[in-house]
């Protein structure tokens, strides 16, 4: 085999599969619910940003929680 029918080859499965896979994706993208109408999507979409806000709050409350038993903590006995 030629090196040039080799890499014609090549080249020619890469963008078939390439062709295959993106047809795929548009042919199940087409039978999935629209964003608006899959209340999944909407759920995850109003929980995130309370879900973040009550994270980072638990987050600082732990680190003022550590820095005052550290700042209330005795001193270290040193032998």
């Amino acid at each position: 085999m030629e090196n040039r029918t080799f890499w014609l080859g090549l080249m020619g499965g890469a963008v078939g599969g390439v062709l295959i896979v993106a047809a795929g994706y548009f042919l199940i993208k087409a039978y999935l619910p629209s964003r608006e109408g899959d209340p999944l999507y909407r759920m995850k979409q109003s929980f995130l940003p309370s879900a973040t806000m009550l994270w980072r709050a638990e987050v600082e409350s732990q680190i003022f929680f550590l820095y005052h038993e550290r700042k209330d903590a005795p001193a270290l006995l040193t032998s």
